[in-house]
């Protein structure tokens, strides 16, 4: 009896201890449950208001795919002071200054025009730091490194749709003479006083043909203007253009190694530019703009 007694207190203690420990599982569980709630709701904040930033600033801090910093965000007035001044385009028709301050702000006097303002964004790509130039409207104008060139700081843009850079320095550049030669539109200067009185456009007087197929048949005359002529172009598929001749540069200083045959259209429309050797007589025309062309003469 006393030993059927015992058993059954055993049990009962058994019992009560079973109990306890399942009562504390289920406390311990229910409390990783709430720290994980509480993590997936910090979780969610924090990328939500991640998410608010960059779709403010996405035309800004998203417009490169290799290895960027932005560093606007902790960026000192330092940052800003490398550049703070007036910078002066260099080798421009119409120089363009922009006023850099030391808040990151611009603004830009383009010479004849009305000025521009923004402000500066700082990335770094790559390990070189990029002065990126917005408008107020977050339109990206140029992305300048600073460099040094000949002693001298310039911004050097980068690379733009017409495959150039453009560069600022901090000097004033030299009054233009109201009266210095000007180029056209595809960049020549008219030659008046050539370097070398046996070179003309009446040189060329006769007809010339490319030396490889598609063949293409220039007929030249002159005019009262040694440095003028015209041509009738005949292509092998029937077309035909006419146009004038000039002898110009694209050096305004007229060094001769850069003088050319320019045709162009009645139009005034730029077809091809042959180079000036300065041979006599002169038998071949070799083009290097549009495929390296070489004309013979026939007659």
């Amino acid at each position: 009896m006393k030993k059927i007694n015992y058993c059954i207190a055993m049990l009962a203690m058994m019992t009560a201890l079973v109990s306890c420990g399942s009562t504390e599982d289920n406390s311990v569980s229910e409390k990783a449950s709430v720290t994980t709630t509480k993590s997936d709701v910090t979780t969610t904040k924090t990328a939500d208001s991640k998410d608010e930033k960059t779709t403010d600033d996405e035309a800004i801090k998203t417009d490169s795919t290799t290895t960027t910093t932005n560093q606007n965000d902790t960026a000192s007035k330092s940052e800003f002071e490398k550049i703070s001044g007036i910078w002066y385009e260099k080798d421009a028709e119409n120089t363009r200054i922009i006023n850099v301050k030391t808040d990151g702000s611009y603004t830009v006097d383009f010479g004849n025009g009305p000025q521009a303002e923004g402000s500066i964004w700082i990335q770094n790509v790559d390990g070189i730091d990029w002065f990126k130039f917005y408008d107020i409207d977050r339109g990206l104008w140029y992305s300048f490194q600073l460099v040094t060139n000949n002693g001298e700081q310039e911004l050097a843009s980068e690379e733009t749709d017409l495959d150039r850079s453009y560069y600022f320095g901090r000097n004033k550049p030299a009054e233009k003479d109201p009266n210095a030669p000007k180029p056209n539109a595809y960049g020549f200067y008219a030659i008046t006083n050539p370097p070398v009185t046996s070179i003309s456009v009446a040189s060329l007087t006769g007809t010339w043909k490319t030396s490889d197929d598609p063949v293409t048949v220039y007929t030249i005359t002159p005019s009262d203007d040694l440095y003028k002529g015209y041509f009738t172009c005949k292509y092998e598929d029937g077309g035909e253009i006419n146009g004038y001749i000039l002898y110009e540069s694209t050096s305004p200083n007229l060094s001769g190694d850069t003088d050319y045959f320019t045709f162009y259209t009645n139009e005034g429309s730029l077809i091809e530019g042959f180079d000036v050797t300065g041979e006599v007589p002169l038998n071949d025309l070799y083009e290097k703009w549009y495929g390296n062309k070489h004309y013979v003469r026939i007659d």
